[in-house]
């Protein structure tokens, strides 16, 4: 588990500031929507203001000598190159090279994780250091601070993990990233690996955080996350592993959460939404 620090430079209190969290891309993957990935990071990338979570599993990682392996699941136009593990990865560097210095961190996947454990290739350190990232690992929790003018605005807390395990459905998978409010603080949690894209929120109430004698009851929500993914479950003319599997098809694409500064009460709060 790793412990992620991190300051983040806000112009000015009305700035919008924008959390994407990026994972379960599979490139290599004939199901990759690659176009719809490459929009994504266009998107963090023309805003100044937008960081981002990279979740894992960046790279499909199963080769032609992987059991998992299946030329059904790939159209009759494939190469040979597209299953090179260094090629998935060299490519991914070259997408998201335009915003690796908006990155708040990289989580290892476990595709990723079961390549390097039977390859002499370590896919996941490969990215990070070739877009200079910050290792996550397989879990971490991070916390931001958002600073105004050399003075910390807010501060909040995101437990993420990339996830395992076989839930198929929505509710199985959120009550799986509900278990970690037990045991991890935060105010955020994230989980990858299912590929799902869907939120669910629970109101807190707490008191506000600057000294007042007058001070006024706040809600600060916590967020649970299913990050999504770039995989599609189902392709006309391919048989790929979820609909083997029979897995339901899926809302592609990765979520993001923005902090907007309102008053409530007449206190200034930075209010979370999820954008999905």
């Amino acid at each position: 588990m790793e412990n992620n620090h991190v300051k983040l430079e806000i112009p000015s209190k009305q700035t919008e500031i924008s959390i994407h969290f990026v994972g379960d891309v599979h490139l290599g993957a004939s199901g990759c929507d690659k176009e719809r990935f490459k929009a994504k990071v266009k998107e963090i990338a023309s805003d100044k203001n937008a960081y981002w979570i990279d979740m894992g599993d960046d790279c499909d990682c199963i080769t032609t000598d992987d059991p998992r392996f299946s030329m059904s699941a790939y159209p009759s136009n494939a190469k040979l190159s597209d299953f090179v593990v260094e090629n998935q990865a060299k490519e991914y560097i070259r997408i998201t090279k335009p915003i690796a210095s908006q990155c708040i961190g990289k989580h290892l996947g476990n595709h990723e994780a079961k390549f390097t454990k039977h390859k002499n290739f370590d896919v996941h350190q490969y990215i990070i250091e070739a877009n200079n990232l910050r290792s996550l690992a397989y879990c971490a929790l991070t916390k931001l601070f958002f600073i105004i003018k050399g003075g910390t605005a807010f501060t909040t807390t995101i437990f993420s993990h990339h996830g395992a395990g076989g839930a198929t459905t929505t509710a199985g998978a959120l009550n799986k990233v509900e278990k970690f409010i037990f045991s991890h603080k935060a105010d955020i949690y994230l989980m990858a690996h299912t590929h799902q894209l869907a939120t669910k929120e629970y109101p807190r109430l707490g008191t506000q955080e600057t000294y007042s004698e007058h001070a006024k009851i706040v809600e600060r929500p916590q967020i649970l996350l299913l990050t999504g993914g770039y995989l599609r479950t189902y392709q006309q003319g391919v048989t790929g592993y979820g609909e083997v599997k029979g897995y339901q098809p899926i809302k592609l694409g990765s979520p993001k959460i923005t902090f907007n500064r309102e008053q409530h009460n007449k206190i200034d709060q930075y209010v979370m939404r999820v954008v999905a």
